[in-house]
């Protein structure tokens, strides 16, 4: 009688590799129901975490039960199996996918015995050895291995199959949905946020005698950066200048280890997307929304991990028209302004 076992080291290859094919695959499962271009930075924190999950969770599960892994060989087969020696024509190691296993042909059917495993990435010479030691005892004992054992590339074409759709989901992911690399240009310095008010493409809407204060605001942590201007117009032009209040703010989103700076700007746009009143606009930046409740227009525009927010509240609801100007021309002003590298 022998007695061969899976053993911890090949349990606990075996329980790895397939952890880790259950998060690649959740993985791919989300980048199918994800929309938006595929953030690198968030892609991998969510394998990270994945990943990590299972191997606390599932790990410690998996591996106590590959390890208790064995099969007793007797003078007559293997009886835990219902294995007779005479039944048996055929012994090959079988590639199952996350490991290998030894196969038997036994009456026509193909039988997997659950131990020894091997190493499917490596040579493994002690799988190999029980591989023979098991072929030599099924012929001292009656067997006759002339014949393949069933189901052999089934397991193979199964695992490459499943592969392969992995693959060419993700391709067709990345085509679709483009993705945000860490070599996508961002936003660099950033400009003094009330200088764009001297541009003649601004001027035009809101002259710069017309205006009684402009007070900027600079702040900065470690996820964004951001400079606010303020800007109300002066006493003795009030009565001239159609505009109550403008308020434009400079935006540049940092890279987490949770996601990219342009996978944040791209997520303030989409909240503002949710607004009853939102429109899309086109020719500014990367993408463009502006909402409207009546007082005021609010415009937001996106381009790479900068987001330039302009927010024009009208005095007169006659000057519907030049506050949408007036709120487009200075965010292409800033966009002008910005360095993307």
């Amino acid at each position: 009688m022998i007695e061969i076992r899976a053993g911890f080291v090949r349990a606990l290859e075996v329980a790895v590799v397939t952890v880790l094919g259950f998060a690649l695959a959740t993985v791919v499962a989300a980048q199918v129901t994800e929309d938006g271009p595929i953030d690198y930075r968030m892609l991998g924190s969510m394998t990270a975490l994945i990943l990590v999950m299972e191997l606390v969770l599932l790990g410690p599960w998996w591996l106590l039960v590959l390890a208790r892994r064995r099969v007793t060989l007797t003078d007559k087969g293997i009886p835990a199996l219902g294995v007779d020696w005479s039944q048996v024509t055929g012994v090959a190691p079988v590639w199952r996918g996350n490991a290998r296993q030894v196969g038997m042909a036994v009456s026509g059917r193909g039988v997997f015995l659950p131990a020894p495993l091997g190493a499917w990435w490596r040579p493994d010479s002690r799988f190999a050895r029980d591989v023979t030691t098991i072929r030599r005892y099924a012929i001292q004992h009656g067997a006759r291995l002339d014949t393949p054992v069933p189901g052999r590339s089934k397991a193979t074409m199964i695992a490459t199959a499943l592969v392969v759709v992995a693959i060419a989901v993700s391709v067709v992911a990345v085509l679709h949905r483009g993705v945000i690399s860490p070599w996508t240009p961002v936003a660099g310095d950033l400009p003094d946020g009330c200088a764009a008010l001297d541009d003649p493409a601004f001027v035009t809407f809101w002259p710069r005698d017309r205006i009684l204060a402009s007070g900027e605001d600079t702040a900065g942590s470690d996820y964004v950066r951001s400079v606010e201007c303020h800007v109300t117009p002066a006493l003795g032009t009030r009565t001239r200048c159609p505009y109550a209040h403008l308020t434009l703010q400079l935006i540049a989103s940092r890279d987490t280890w949770l996601g990219t700076g342009v996978g944040d700007a791209m997520d303030r746009l989409d909240d503002e997307r949710e607004h009853v009143s939102a429109i899309e606009v086109s020719g500014l930046g990367d993408d463009a929304v502006q909402r409207d409740d009546g007082t005021t227009v609010e415009l937001l525009v996106r381009r790479a991990n900068l987001t330039v927010r302009v927010a024009v509240q009208r005095k007169d609801p006659a000057a519907e028209a030049g506050a949408t100007e007036a709120a487009r021309a200075l965010a292409g002003v800033v966009l002008k302004q910005v360095e993307f590298r």
